[in-house]
């Protein structure tokens, strides 16, 4: 998503060691991932998930984009969900750098895929080259009417010239007594064009009481190629 591949939180922790910005342009990835989870939560009901991400860069820093991937919600709500999103990046002091995002999650081939629909406003602060803040927060999170907000913290750290240790933590409040912890620690290994990922992701016990198995710790395998 930029709902990002393998999980948002790996998605943070590597933007925190990477350029502000790309090269005025196309860029683009793809992602097969042993699992789409976005928050702690399985959204391809713990299963397997083919990702890609397609966006415009511009010099003055504003972006856009767009993101896809297959989803699994249960027993005949299976389909494909594609975020549209735009940008703007910029440095706003020494060593620290602002990200703001606007994203659509929609969804296709789901019953009802209408109702699922909804934006959110996320704010990205990256410290360094390690450590990234951020903040989503939607008037209508998960199109129920009520506002939501996801407090994260993630980074990336190298251990060798190609082997970096990645982690993250975040906070979703939302709605209808569904607040939750989620957290994660893995390796990224950058074999350019490709960048291969091990994540173990796991959520608090309110998660687990509410959201069943999906919401259960496991360990997540990507392979990301980027162009």
């Amino acid at each position: 998503m930029t709902r990002n591949s393998v999980a948002s939180a790996l998605a943070l922790a590597l933007s925190a060691a990477a350029p502000l910005a790309h090269a005025e342009g196309f860029s683009g990835s793809a992602t097969l991932t042993s699992d789409y989870v976005f928050r702690g939560l399985s959204q391809t009901d713990e299963g397997a998930a083919l990702q890609g991400e397609l966006r415009f860069d511009h010099a003055s820093g504003f972006y856009a984009g767009l993101w896809a991937s297959n989803v699994d919600f249960g027993p005949g709500a299976s389909g494909i969900e594609y975020d549209t999103f735009i940008g703007y990046a910029t440095p706003i002091g020494d060593g620290v750098n602002l990200d703001l995002q606007l994203v659509r999650y929609n969804y296709s081939g789901i019953d009802g895929g209408n109702d699922l629909e909804y934006n959110e406003l996320l704010v990205n602060v990256g410290f360094g080259e390690h450590v990234t803040t951020t903040i989503g927060w939607s008037n209508d999170v998960l199109a129920s009417g009520d506002s939501g907000l996801y407090l994260g913290l993630g980074g990336s750290w190298p251990l060798s010239e190609k082997l970096s240790l990645t982690g993250g933590i975040g906070r979703y409040s939302l709605p209808a007594d569904l607040d939750h912890f989620d957290w994660n620690v893995g390796l990224a290994w950058d074999a350019s064009p490709a960048t291969l990922a091990l994540q173990f992701i796991g959520t608090d016990s309110d998660a687990r009481r509410n959201f069943g198995k999906i919401a259960d710790n496991r360990l997540v395998g990507s392979v990301t190629f980027s162009f």
